[in-house]
């Protein structure tokens, strides 16, 4: 296929076992930029596959740990816990590090003591969302601290609110237990506290489309407050209500939304899950010519 614009292909949009099959699969696929994504084993070969990627490959989150274990959590009021998620952070930082990569994207953390348990539901005592954003805030200073030494750039994800399914119907959960960074106000307020050069947000337009949409806000206004914080943009389609991960269609707001942020003149991650080869090579010249500027 060979891509030449700055678009990176998570590795979750590949059905295999391990992060490193996945990037073998994508190298097959003659994809040039990846983005290696949490959920799986890095698996036998992880080193070999990630070193022969080098600069091309940007570690998203926790990609480096066993899916199983306790989730990470930068905002935990828990020191020991907060240490330990920061810890995993500055390591896979010095791995990009050292495989060439100039940059290393994250989750922000949830307003719980611990945060998600192994099945993905709250696990902790609660705390209120302004007290976690305080401590998000510590875990970005050393962060930015690190980044700086590194001359390495930092994408921290907006997030969308959860929802639980109890048979037919939706609620949502906890405001305590829902991730941390949905709303513009609490990006910009975090990212002018820490203010650091090198961290940025990393603008998911389908969960950015999600918190606007169970707020009833128009999506446009939300990303020109946030447009002058984007350093990186992720992509993927959505039923309205949740993140699918779907392909996303050129003309899907989603795609509007990647295109009035910058578009492919940032790096664009596309995000979409289980893609075949054919699709993917069908779908994706449409959907770069859809994100130009």
């Amino acid at each position: 296929m060979g891509l030449t614009m700055p678009l990176y292909v998570a590795t979750a949009c590949v059905t295999a076992d391990t992060t490193a099959a996945a990037l073998d699969t994508l190298e097959a696929w003659e994809i040039t930029h990846a983005c290696a994504s949490p959920g799986r084993l890095p698996g036998v070969g992880w080193d070999r596959a990630a070193d022969r990627w080098g600069e091309r490959l940007v570690l998203h989150h926790a990609c480096m740990e066993d899916p199983n274990a306790p989730r990470w959590n930068l905002a935990a009021k828990d020191e020991d816990w907060r240490r330990r998620s920061l810890d995993g952070v500055l390591v896979a930082m010095r791995d990009s590090a050292e495989r060439g990569a100039t940059s290393y994207s994250l989750h922000p953390g949830h307003a719980l003591e611990l945060g998600l348990g192994p099945d993905g539901l709250p696990a902790g005592e609660g705390q209120s969302r302004g007290k976690a954003l305080e401590w998000l805030a510590v875990s970005l200073d050393r962060i930015a601290a690190r980044a700086d030494y590194l001359g390495m750039a930092i994408w921290l994800e907006n997030t969308a609110g959860r929802r639980e399914r109890t048979g037919r119907a939706a609620r949502e959960v906890d405001p305590l237990a829902a991730p941390l960074l949905q709303e513009p106000e609490e990006i910009v307020r975090t990212l002018e506290r820490v203010a650091a050069p090198m961290l940025g947000l990393l603008l998911d337009t389908a969960h950015l489309l999600l918190t606007c949409q169970a707020r009833r806000w128009e999506p446009e206004p939300v990303l020109e407050e946030l447009k002058p914080w984007v350093r990186a943009i992720a992509v993927s389609g959505t039923d309205g209500r949740y993140d699918l991960h779907r392909f996303p269609r050129q003309d899907a707001i989603e795609v509007a939304l990647a295109r009035q942020a910058g578009g492919t003149m940032l790096p664009v991650i596309l995000e979409a899950r289980g893609i075949g080869r054919s699709d993917l090579a069908a779908a994706l010249p449409d959907l770069l010519a859809a994100l130009v500027p």
